[in-house]
């Protein structure tokens, strides 16, 4: 009974309001958050699998080092920037030294 005299209290609908519009906030920052981490991990996704496409195609031998460094790569900067020196190397020699050297700096 005294919660019902208290709850239409205009004190107590203020607080009410003030308590629905914070959960609110905080509820959009994390749906925009898991959407942004959603969409880096589709991003990373992607890269990793052009990524094996053009090693499948130009260096086939790389494959399984470029499967297993790729997986453990966790920024999209990185895998863009493998992906393109993997697609400038001119033998397998250059190649496998930019994966290694991706490895180095990953570790």
């Amino acid at each position: 009974m005294l919660d019902d005299i208290l709850s239409e209290t205009p004190a107590y609908k203020s607080i009410e309001r003030k308590g629905l519009e914070k959960g609110l906030e905080k509820g959009r920052e994390e749906g925009i958050a898991m959407g942004h981490e959603e969409e880096r991990q589709l991003r990373l996704s992607s890269l990793r699998q052009k990524l094996l496409t053009i090693l499948e195609n130009r260096f086939p031998k790389l494959h399984p080092l470029t499967k297993k460094l790729t997986a453990q790569i966790t920024r999209p900067d990185v895998l863009e920037n493998l992906m393109v020196q993997l697609a400038l190397a001119r033998n397998f020699n250059e190649a496998q030294e930019a994966l290694l050297e991706m490895a180095a700096l990953n570790d």
